[in-house]
């Protein structure tokens, strides 16, 4: 006799907990002695479960936020061979923006040594500002951003998994040479990178020209011909 295919599951559902963890259930098989479970990460696989016939949930802890997970469940027959798996698609959000910000560090920490390797894109702004984007960073991370020399905070920003995160300098900041200091939510310096911005174009002062009025007193009527 034929040996039919072993059964996919169906009602395959996985959801995100929170920024780190995730909940994934399925209908359940009768003809399963089993379920084999596998969690991958951009195509990388990172967990494999076998389940017994009866468990047909689990949940992921200790994930990464920010992150697309799929997990594909195949049924396990009686030979302990897996069928055809079934997928389903998930991502970790970002984790909530942590509070309060951190304290500018002293201006005389922020040495040569202490740049920390991270590079800022553009350089140079125009004198209204605009973005700044620093990558060299840690991925998946809140971070909080400063100009220097008086500090200015720039607020959070989410390093995302290419650890890159982007600045708004605002149009308020005086023209001239700035640092831009990363720090880490507890506070500890990542590293800082230098940026210009241009100054305020000088407007020429207008001039204005009053031409003199002639008046003559008593009035008097000059003719063609030039005779009172």
């Amino acid at each position: 006799l034929a040996t039919l295919p072993t059964r996919a599951v169906d009602g395959l559902n996985a959801e995100a907990l929170s920024a780190t963890s995730i909940a994934v259930s399925w209908d359940p098989v009768s003809t399963a002695s089993g379920y084999l479970v596998e969690l991958r990460a951009d195509d990388d696989l990172i967990d494999t479960a076998t389940l017994a016939d009866e468990q047909t949930a689990l949940t992921y802890v200790d994930l990464d936020p920010d992150t697309a997970y799929t997990v594909t469940v195949s049924v396990v027959d009686g030979e302990g061979d897996a069928g055809t798996g079934v997928t389903a698609s998930v991502r970790t959000p970002i984790p909530a923006q942590p509070t309060p910000l951190p304290a500018p560090p002293a201006p005389e920490t922020l040495t040569p040594d202490a740049t920390g390797g991270i590079a800022a894109s553009p350089t140079s702004l125009p004198a209204d500002g605009g973005s700044v984007t620093v990558t060299g960073l840690p991925p998946l991370s809140w971070v909080s951003g400063y100009l220097y020399s008086t500090p200015i905070s720039l607020g959070w920003a989410w390093s995302g998994p290419s650890g890159t995160a982007t600045f708004t300098i605002p149009a308020s900041v005086a023209g001239g040479a700035h640092r831009l200091v990363v720090l880490a939510a507890d506070g500890t310096v990542l590293g800082w990178a230098g940026v210009s911005v241009a100054a305020d174009a000088v407007v020429p002062a207008s001039v204005t020209q009053t031409r003199g009025t002639l008046s003559l007193d008593p009035p008097m009527s000059l003719g063609r011909g030039g005779s009172t």
